[in-house]
């Protein structure tokens, strides 16, 4: 499992001027998704590539390497949340979190429109 790793990706992104077409079924929340496509919505505190790729070849130059390896920020907590908190509970949180209740009316009436 992966936590965070600060690379260029965002930076490569921004300069795209990649946006959300008019047309997307994600449109009711544009700003939401947008701020998450530029990467505005990463927590601080992101583990550099460098750090992270010598700690994962570490661990599987080992003589018996785990079949388990988690590295980056937050990956250990992301991780143990995985194991002890009920899958609904984390779905109904990003849920939350991404407004995605904001989609149900929107995509029901296309889906009604086909």
């Amino acid at each position: 499992m992966t936590g965070d790793v600060r690379t260029k990706f965002w930076q490569n992104a921004a300069a795209l001027s990649v946006g959300l077409p008019e047309s997307s079924l994600y449109a009711p929340i544009k700003g939401t998704v947008e701020a998450m496509m530029h990467g505005h919505t990463n927590p601080p505190g992101q583990h550099t590539r460098e750090a992270w790729a010598k700690k994962v070849v570490s661990d599987l130059l080992q003589r018996n390497p785990s079949p388990f390896i988690r590295h980056g920020y937050l990956a250990i907590v992301l991780w143990l949340v995985s194991i002890f908190v009920p899958v609904w509970i984390l779905d109904f949180g990003h849920e939350r979190h991404a407004q995605l209740g904001k989609l149900k009316e929107p995509v029901q009436e296309k889906m009604k429109a086909r």
